[in-house]
């Protein structure tokens, strides 16, 4: 009788680790076959991962003329260019835009989270806003300030925003004014538009940090270049008043004219 139980015993260990083995496999097999459909999709779509513009809201200015501010905090966006070669970052982005497969923010969120903990800076970006707005997962601002300065170390520009923003209105933080200026300042100078509008109005009122309106002047123009309405408009109120920098109401013209065309209503205003 007791050989019996050793054998039973033995059997049915031998067909539990059975199960397991084909589990595993089968759960490999269809991570395999999402890939590859997937990696298809795109080939007849001609291009890589897709990545969703953020659909941010663009304040307006006062009547008064006050200079115009960039929106507030905004889900995770992605730059439509880039493309990622990471397979869990790819998941995420299937699961959580429904790319060949069901929407899944639960799914989504485990698939970001294993690629933000292999280094992928991106990934931690997205998984700062995950976390931030409870996406998928639990909200947990405190978590998603790690991954946000995770990201920013390794020089992703929305990260050092993001920071800037949580920074400046003690979100999650205490207030830090001179800290924000600093990440706004290293994303500007690195080409992030809004850290250059963010930063100007820094330097602008002088907001935690000394007032230079040359300098701010100089961050407006670069982002207005670059099709930020709001500082087409800033830097266009700046050179029509000699506000900090020499009068010129040709250039101010131009600019107002830049914003105007892109339809800002005050903008017309001003130029007509």
């Amino acid at each position: 009788q007791e050989e019996n139980q050793q054998e039973l015993s033995q059997k049915v260990q031998k067909d539990d680790q059975e199960n397991q083995e084909e589990m595993a496999q089968n759960q490999e097999e269809n991570q395999q076959e999402l890939s590859q459909k997937v990696q298809k999709d795109d080939q007849e779509q001609g291009s890589g991962a897709s990545y969703p513009a953020n659909d941010e809201e663009q304040t307006q200015n006062d009547s008064q003329g006050s200079h115009a501010k960039p929106s507030d905090h905004q889900a995770v966006s992605h730059d439509k260019d880039e493309e990622c070669d990471d397979e869990n970052f790819r998941l995420y982005e299937n699961y959580f835009y429904g790319r060949a497969v069901p929407v899944d923010k639960r799914e989504a969120a485990k698939y970001c989270k294993l690629s933000a903990d292999s280094g992928n800076a991106k990934a931690m970006l997205a998984y700062g806003d995950l976390l931030y707005n409870g996406d998928g997962t639990s909200t947990n601002k405190k978590e998603a300030l790690k991954y946000f300065q995770q990201s920013a170390e390794q020089g992703n520009t929305s990260a050092m925003h993001k920071l800037g923003q949580m920074l400046s209105r003690g979100d999650t933080v205490k207030v830090n004014k001179k800290e924000a200026a600093k990440y706004y300042k290293r994303a500007a100078d690195m080409g992030d538009i809004e850290s250059m509008i963010d930063y100007g109005l820094m330097l602008y009122n002088g907001d935690g940090i000394d007032v230079d309106k040359e300098e701010a002047s100089h961050y407006y123009r670069n982002a207005a270049d670059q099709g930020y309405i709001e500082a087409m408009v800033n830097y266009g109120q700046m050179r029509l008043r000699g506000d900090g920098v020499e009068m010129d109401k040709e250039e101010a013209a131009k600019y107002y004219k830049m914003a105007a065309d892109s339809g800002y209503i005050e903008a017309m205003f001003h130029y007509a």
